[in-house]
């Protein structure tokens, strides 16, 4: 799901990115590209002077937008993000908290905030996209791209998938859990207008977990969405699920083997929204 939006360190991330995470970061990469039909952006971007990639994990992203942009700066933040490219000298990368005060934010406004693959990372939407709100330039552009966590199939086939719906359930718990906001996605349209935001957009696209369907769309980009499925349920339950539920082993393995085999099912036909 995408969300175009405009205006007139230590920390408790639930699932944290680490090294050896590059893989699943350039297929997030991949999927939000696809779903924006081969654009960088849905943002409607002229000349850019200042971007922030938010979250920006191996920074793959923050590269393309400097490489995209020659004049502009971009600087990505994480937790733990990669060294500044000296071929892309307009891009940089800082170590930064998206929870705390910002302090890590440059002091001047910004034409473009970037927050990519965030579910699960934030303590509190509503305050984020007020920073970014309150940080953005005149004319500057908010744009948010995420996986939903809500696993669906237009024909009912999700329901017989057993396995996957009590991964599904797990992890609603561990959500609950950790109090995220999953009502926020179905009336975000409304939370960006209250915060101040004009011209907002939402966008949805099917990302299947196999390849059942015949649309051109979805037969694009499964190759990328049903393997990105597979790591990002594997790191739910690895991160999440085994150490908040205290999950022994055999039920981890149990867990993973089950979902994996409806994921791959073709006569399962379930999607999530991106």
């Amino acid at each position: 799901m995408t969300s175009n939006i405009s205006p007139e360190v230590e920390t408790q991330a639930q699932f944290p990115h680490q090294e050896g995470d590059e893989l699943y970061n350039e297929l997030g990469h991949q999927a939000n590209i696809l779903t924006n039909r081969g654009k960088l952006h849905q943002a409607p971007l002229s000349d850019p002077k200042s971007v922030v990639d938010l979250g920006c994990g191996s920074g793959v992203y923050s590269l393309e937008l400097a490489k995209k942009y020659p004049s502009c700066q971009v600087l990505g933040i994480d937790l733990n993000p990669g060294k500044d490219p000296s071929d892309v000298p307009n891009c940089k990368f800082a170590i930064g908290d998206i929870n705390d005060n910002w302090n890590w934010f440059p002091e001047q406004q910004v034409d473009f905030i970037v927050i990519r693959g965030l579910f699960g990372f934030v303590n509190s939407w509503h305050e984020i996209l007020r920073k970014a709100f309150s940080r953005l330039a005149p004319g500057g552009w908010v744009e948010v791209f995420d996986i939903g966590y809500i696993t669906t199939s237009d024909d009912g086939s999700y329901s017989t998938a057993k396995g996957l719906v009590r991964f599904d359930n797990l992890f609603k718990k561990v959500l609950e859990q950790l109090k995220q906001d999953l009502e926020l996605f179905p009336v975000l349209d409304q939370v960006l207008s209250d915060i101040g935001f004009q011209n907002s957009s939402v966008t949805k696209r099917k990302l299947p977990f196999s390849d059942f369907s015949d649309d051109p769309e979805m037969k694009e980009i499964v190759p990328v969405s049903s393997k990105l499925h597979e790591m990002d349920t594997t790191i739910i339950v690895e991160r999440g699920l085994q150490p908040m539920l205290n999950l022994p082993a055999e039920e981890v393995e149990s867990v993973l083997s089950d979902a994996f085999a409806d994921m791959r099912d073709t006569k399962v036909h379930a999607y999530r929204n991106g």
